[in-house]
Formats: C-alpha cells, structure tokens, sequence
C-alpha cells in the first residue's frame, strides 16, 4: 500500500515538473507570438506576389488585420503575458506562476503587480466595499474603541 501511494505521489511530482517545464518565459512567449504574425505575413505576401488577381480584396483585408496583429504583438507585455498566457493555460496553478516568475525580469513583475494594483483602484471607485477589505481578499479587523458609550435597549 506504502508502495503505490509513493508511486502515486512520484507521477503526479513529475506529471507537475513537466507542466512547470512546458511554461513558456515571458520573452519565448512574446516572440513567438511575434514569430507567428510574421509567418502569417509572409505567407499572405507570397499568396499575394503569386496571383494578385486571385488574393483580392479578401487577402488585402487579411495582410492589412496581419500587419496590425504585428504591431500589437511587438507591444506586448508583462501584464498581457499574465493575463493572456498564464491565467489561461495554468489557471491558479502557484508552481506554474513560481516558475514564470523566476523566469521574468524584476521590472516585468513590477509591470504585473502595477497592473493588478490599478485593477484594485478601479474596483474601488466601483464599489462602496471598504478599501481594506479589497487588498488581497482580506478583511481589515474593527478597532474597539474603550471610551465609547454602549448603548443597550432596555426597559
């Protein structure tokens, strides 16, 4: 029984290291993403040089949104790594996000947390939720006050 369950624990560890080793960097990510718009680029333009008469305004519409998607990809950052590649691949996984943080440069944490951060002040304005108890989920504890004057009902 000892056996099997250490079994077990050994697959799911190295099931586990092998989720973290698949976690792209925010720098792969980025060039990738960038890699892939070029390529799409590239094909469109020789689509286009090879039949002009057939690549229309269909394809002309298709380079223009691929040329776009290029820019865009080339501004990529931190916050957008998190948001569209962490977040979504590896959903709330700690050893996933320790692993792509170790990974990241301090300024690209700071990026992340600068945006989280600006994403608390908006829900703030939003809302009539005490500040305190929107960092972090945690509630800010009542201070007593041993002066005040209690105030009881009675008869």
């Amino acid at each position: 029984m000892k056996k099997s369950i250490l079994i077990i624990t050994g697959f799911c560890f190295m099931a586990h290291l092998a989720l973290a080793q698949e976690i792209l960097s925010f720098k792969d990510w980025k060039n990738n993403k960038i890699q892939e718009v070029q390529g799409q680029i590239t094909r469109l333009e020789e689509a286009q040089k090879s039949s002009p008469i057939k690549f229309g305004p269909d394809g002309q519409s298709q380079l223009k949104q691929a040329k776009t998607n290029l820019e865009i990809a080339n501004d990529l950052n931190a916050q957008d790594y998190f948001i569209l590649y962490l977040s979504e691949r590896f959903q709330n996984d700690q050893h996933a996000y320790a692993k792509a943080v170790q990974m990241m440069s301090p300024s690209d944490v700071a990026q992340i947390l600068i945006g989280y951060d600006k994403l608390i002040e908006e829900r703030k304005k939003k809302s009539l939720v005490p500040v305190e108890s929107m960092k972090f989920g945690f509630s800010a504890p009542q201070r007593l006050n041993p002066f005040a004057t209690v105030v009881t009902n009675s008869k």
